[in-house]
């Protein structure tokens, strides 16, 4: 799992995620990632590849929603990116219960991804 702070969106972090499962570890890797950010800006957007063969652990799950209850308050924008019907309907399942805005981009619109988490 690559996870960056963009450079030219300085309030961005990309996590880009190909055939690999997500562990309790990568979500305590993504909180530090937000922390050290936060420090320096109040509002912060994910932009998240997610390519084929990858899945998520259940306590990883757990732990996001751990963080989405710390942290809610400056996450205020998240892409998918995705080729994935099951992910596309958990998008929409997230923003009946997540505190921040996600919208769902298929794979081959991650240019659209990257405008609308880019644009306030």
């Amino acid at each position: 799992m690559n996870i960056e702070v963009n450079k030219n969106y300085r309030n961005v972090i990309s996590i880009e995620l190909v055939g690999e499962k997500v562990t309790k570890e990568n979500i305590a890797k993504i909180e530090e990632t937000v922390a050290a950010l936060h420090e320096k800006i109040d509002d912060i957007h994910f932009i998240i590849l997610i390519g084929s063969g990858s899945s998520i652990s259940l306590k990883a799950i757990y732990e996001v929603l751990k963080m989405a209850v710390k942290e809610h308050k400056f996450i205020h924008k998240v892409a998918i990116v995705a080729h994935s019907n099951f992910i596309k309907a958990g998008v929409k399942l997230d923003n009946l219960t997540l505190p921040w805005q996600e919208k769902y981009f298929d794979i081959d619109a991650v240019n659209e991804a990257w405008d609308w988490v880019t644009v306030e």
